[in-house]
């Protein structure tokens, strides 16, 4: 052999080294320790492993490549979960658009579903009374807030009232001659685009108050004391603060229940109490609009009534219309048993019991559920 042809041989040596290290056969290797590639192929839920390699006309068979191992996969015949979308959703089989955020997929047993906003959620977002709706969305630091409901978003900032005139604190005079440099006594007020400088009267003999919403003190504003504002009059200063609020713990109207906005239930309303400063929203469902679906896992896991443990635990919570399970990963990869009913006093569906539903039941096995009803009385 010559030195050529060992100069070739070492450099297919490190091409083929540097694939393997690239797909993760080879990780952290270390000659000495005589590290060798040890990740191991396997199928997806909702696959089993198979024998024999797939054939060009086995479409439900694909094969899985690791460290010089391969195998083939084929989708499981026992697998019996179909795709299904949410309550307040309708199923497609149009796959999702690039910029379409309110679609999601939902895959389950080699079969696939889209699901869509409802066409008959109506409600539309809107912004509270002292706010201005805007399609122009909300940007940097500015006094803005998103709302969203049935796949429509708009964009809420106050509102100016612009009928506002500029005017002068008490025991001052308004003119319209600017402000000198270094005038200390002389400050700028402007709005809704109009501009008028304020000057100390000399003949100034009016104290400053507080409006009539406000307390009155002597003790000056402390820093980050944003509700605090100082009053100033003829040399006089006071600090006015709002007066505090009525210990007053407001609730939804009787016959209707909190709710989320970030839902999309139709009949979700924002509403005021209060006045001023005081005021408080609040989101509010009306008692025939409550929700009634239940919350389930995913393929993959089992859900139970047992809260997830501070300790470290795979679990996760899943609450839908105020009730909630516990989701956990179904870590037996051979699972293959299938939820049933009594077939004596019951019958299947695929549909979720309702809240408060008698007669129904949740059945989960190996991350598949059945809901078993039994006949009305």
């Amino acid at each position: 052999m010559n030195f050529i042809q060992l100069g070739q041989r070492q450099v297919h040596l490190l091409v083929l080294f540097t694939a393997m290290t690239a797909s993760g056969c080879i990780q952290n290797y270390d000659p000495s320790e005589g590290d060798q590639c040890l990740a191991v192929p396997s199928c997806t839920a909702g696959e089993l492993q198979s024998q024999g390699p797939c054939s060009g006309a086995d479409g439900a068979c694909r094969e899985v490549a690791m460290c010089g191992t391969t195998i083939s996969c084929r989708a499981d015949d026992m697998c019996l979960a179909i795709p299904t979308c949410g309550r307040d959703e309708e199923s497609s089989d149009d796959a999702c658009g690039d910029d379409e955020e309110a679609c999601r997929q939902v895959d389950e047993c080699g079969s696939t579903t889209y699901c869509r906003p409802a066409v008959n959620c109506e409600a539309y977002p809107t912004c509270a009374e002292y706010e201005e709706p805007s399609d122009e969305p909300c940007a940097g630091d500015e006094d803005c807030r998103e709302r969203s409901l049935c796949g429509s978003t708009i964009y809420c900032r106050p509102g100016v009232m612009c009928g506002a005139v500029p005017t002068c604190d008490a025991g001052e005079l308004a003119s319209d001659e600017a402000c000198a440099d270094g005038e200390g006594s002389c400050h700028e007020v402007t709005a809704c685009g109009t501009t008028i400088y304020c000057r100390q009267d000399v003949q100034c003999d009016a104290f400053p108050a507080c409006q009539d919403d406000e307390d009155e003190s002597e003790a000056p504003c402390e820093d980050g004391e944003e509700r605090c504002r100082e009053a100033t009059a003829c040399g006089h200063t006071v600090y006015c603060r709002p007066m505090p609020c009525p210990p007053i713990a407001y609730q939804c109207p009787e016959g209707s229940q909190a709710c989320d906005p970030a839902d999309p239930i139709a009949g979700c309303e924002l509403l005021q109490f209060g006045e001023g400063h005081c005021a408080v929203e609040l989101y509010c469902l009306a008692e025939e609009m409550q929700c009634e679906a239940v919350p389930s896992c995913v393929q993959g896991e089992f859900g139970s009534d047992d809260p997830c443990q501070d300790n470290g635990e795979e679990c996760r919570a899943v609450t839908v219309c105020n009730l909630t399970t516990y989701c956990r990963p179904e870590h037996e990869p051979s699972c293959l048993a299938v939820p049933t009913c009594d077939p004596d006093s019951e019958w299947e569906s695929r549909e979720p019991c309702l809240r408060d539903e008698a007669g129904c039941r949740a059945v989960t096995e190996c991350g598949q559920t059945l809901y078993c009803r039994s006949p009305a009385d």
